[in-house]
């Protein structure tokens, strides 16, 4: 089988409250991960996401997330992730789960 691989770029927008939008400044991360995927079910990656400070005080955030996702079948995807923060406006580790449905 042959192993394919993929890079996409994601633009996105912070969204704030609008008490905490009217002091904020607009944060725009970058977001570009980088997919390979291993079989016709699995997949593993990385992502950095950067994004500036999004109010006055506020530090910005710079973090590394690996990941790996298996389709279960047409419907449902899960996913395993690990990330490591850079800036004081980031967690300094985390992990988590998550089950997906499409529909």
């Amino acid at each position: 089988m042959e192993k394919r691989r993929s890079a996409f770029w994601l633009p996105v927008g912070a969204a704030l409250s609008a008490a905490a939008a009217a002091l904020a400044s607009p944060a725009w991360p970058c977001t570009p991960p980088l997919d390979y995927r291993i079989d016709e079910r699995d997949s593993a990656g990385l992502a950095y996401d950067a994004r500036d400070r999004v109010a006055p005080g506020a530090s910005p955030q710079s973090e590394l997330t690996a990941f790996w996702a298996r389709k279960l079948d047409r419907d449902w995807k899960s996913q395993a992730y690990v990330l490591k923060g850079f800036a004081n406006g980031s967690p300094d580790w985390g992990a988590g789960l998550s089950l997906v449905r499409s529909f």
